[in-house]
């Protein structure tokens, strides 16, 4: 049986009962087998699938909606009741927001969310690791570095 795969998802992914989906992220970070030069850190997407068939719903390419040329790497993803995607992304102080058809942008950007934490030989400046979504109408964002980040978030349910 083979083991080969394209690239890697990101280390969690979300059922959403509310809408009968799955979603998840999915990430290049050098070490898949079609990996390369040109795509390691540079795929960076968040996918809607069908909880019960799997099939594909939305795809969102993130890097692209960055459009800044840095690496990304989609760490974790959270969902609002509404039914807005959060995601968060290790290599750069970004927070992207994906509505329920798919359509992604750039939620914010701040310095306050710039990695720190460095693991020799494969990542420098680790920042967001995780986020979640709060009944307050915030987003909890873990950091590797060990601290927590609240961020309000204006929303209608």
């Amino acid at each position: 049986m083979s083991t080969t795969r394209a690239w890697y998802p990101c280390r969690r992914s979300v059922v959403d009962r509310d809408r009968h989906r799955v979603l998840a992220g999915n990430v290049d970070d050098g070490l898949a087998d079609r990996s390369s030069k040109d795509t390691t850190f540079r795929v960076a997407r968040v996918g809607s699938y069908d909880l019960t068939g799997g099939k594909r719903r939305w795809y969102a390419d993130l890097a692209k909606v960055a459009a800044d040329g840095k690496q990304h790497l989609i760490a974790d993803v959270t969902v609002a009741p509404d039914g807005t995607v959060y995601a968060v992304d290790q290599h750069t102080p970004t927070v992207f927001r994906i509505d329920r058809n798919g359509r992604a942008s750039v939620f914010l950007r701040s310095d306050l969310l710039k990695g720190t934490v460095d693991v020799p030989t494969f990542l420098s400046g680790i920042g967001m690791t995780a986020v979640a979504w709060t009944p307050q109408n915030h987003l909890i964002i873990a950091k590797a570095g060990g601290c927590l980040v609240r961020i309000p978030v204006k929303h209608r349910d």
